[in-house]
């Protein structure tokens, strides 16, 4: 069965390893003779609205969906399908600084390896996660210092260095921020207040596949909350989850398809390596099961 892929290309994403990237997705569509509409797609001087996606699909007979950039791009265009009501199955072609959701599906790095994948694969029902009803995140939430961290990280160290770049932003900047007391909720039932400086949500697929160690969960987010540490209590923490892969001491960890959080976080908030923010201090997530069919 042939079908037409709605390209969307991000012009963004990515380091000078990418610069090529746009002519090798064309040459694949080329070559196997897949017929395809492209649209470029520059997040800093447009809105993921501004590309009229379902207008797009219309006018052009698309059936699929093709995202090409970072996790950041990933997760602004789904959340565009969410909310519009789009109904199409989505394919990622890894290109930007980490790629995560591409470790978490299975996704081939290398790009033409990506594309073979993606034609060959059926659609898969996935969840997604929703962070007070507007925005949708693939893989982690990310509240308080670990958040300012991650906004702090150097763009263009990202791109050359990917995670080392938070470690190096992590050095220099944990000393200026504060520990907070939040309140977390779990399944609105559990209510426990903490002290804590920092709060990470993983969608229990991203959670399963980044940190190999746990058990399988059957719950829909993970929690991390962070004990009032130190920067080397935090380094090591850094260093437990990302690196050794493994569950720190230093965290409590919370299971849940619905998770409220309540602190005195910035308004700025990391979402899959994208940031959003909310002018409030709930936080409220869900999982939406099924919500997104993805080619993997």
């Amino acid at each position: 069965m042939s079908y037409h892929y709605l390209i969307i290309y991000s012009v963004t994403s990515g380091g000078k390893k990418f610069l090529n990237q746009e002519q090798m997705v064309r040459d694949f569509f080329k070559k196997n003779n897949i017929p395809y509409t492209w649209l470029h797609f520059n997040r800093r001087e447009q809105s993921p609205a501004d590309l009229q996606i379902a207008s797009r699909i219309s006018q052009s007979g698309a059936t699929r969906l093709v995202v090409v950039g970072g996790d950041g791009t990933l997760r602004a265009i789904v959340e565009e399908l969410y909310h519009r009501n789009i109904s199409i199955p989505v394919g990622f072609i890894p290109g930007g600084s980490a790629n995560v959701y591409a470790l978490v599906r299975r996704i081939p790095l290398m790009t033409t390896n990506a594309l073979e994948h993606m034609v060959r694969a059926d659609p898969r029902s996935v969840p997604i996660a929703l962070l007070n009803d507007r925005h949708v995140f693939l893989i982690s939430a990310c509240f308080g210092r670990l958040a300012e961290i991650a906004l702090r990280a150097d763009i263009h160290g990202k791109k050359h260095i990917g995670f080392f770049a938070y470690v190096i932003a992590a050095v220099r900047y944990s000393f200026s921020f504060p520990h907070q007391s939040i309140t977390y909720i779990c399944d609105d039932k559990e209510c426990c207040e903490v002290k804590t400086h920092s709060v990470l949500v993983f969608l229990s697929d991203a959670s399963r596949t980044l940190i190999p160690e746990h058990d399988p969960f059957t719950k829909g987010m993970q929690a991390y909350v962070f004990h009032n540490v130190t920067i080397v209590g935090l380094l090591r923490v850094f260093c437990e989850l990302y690196i050794l892969r493994r569950r720190s001491a230093r965290t409590t960890h919370l299971s849940s398809n619905v998770m409220n959080i309540r602190g005195a976080f910035r308004k700025q908030i990391h979402l899959d390596g994208d940031v959003v923010e909310e002018e409030t201090e709930e936080f409220r997530m869900k999982v939406v099961e099924n919500a997104l069919q993805f080619l993997c």
